[in-house]
């Protein structure tokens, strides 16, 4: 999306007295949703201990 409105971007920015070049670099690694939801329903402190009181 931002890739695709650079020319607008440049345009408006000469119009208002500014010259300048930009680059768009897609840095974020290819994520995979499955895997990162079931590693957020991992516990990351090691074995929970409940105590159940019955009275």
């Amino acid at each position: 999306m931002i890739l695709s409105n650079l020319p607008m971007l440049l345009s408006r920015l000469k119009k208002l007295g500014y010259t300048c070049s930009l680059d768009v670099i897609n840095e974020r690694k290819k994520m995979n949703f499955v895997d990162d939801f079931l590693k957020k329903d991992l516990p990351t402190a090691g074995p929970v201990k409940t105590i159940f009181h019955l009275i």
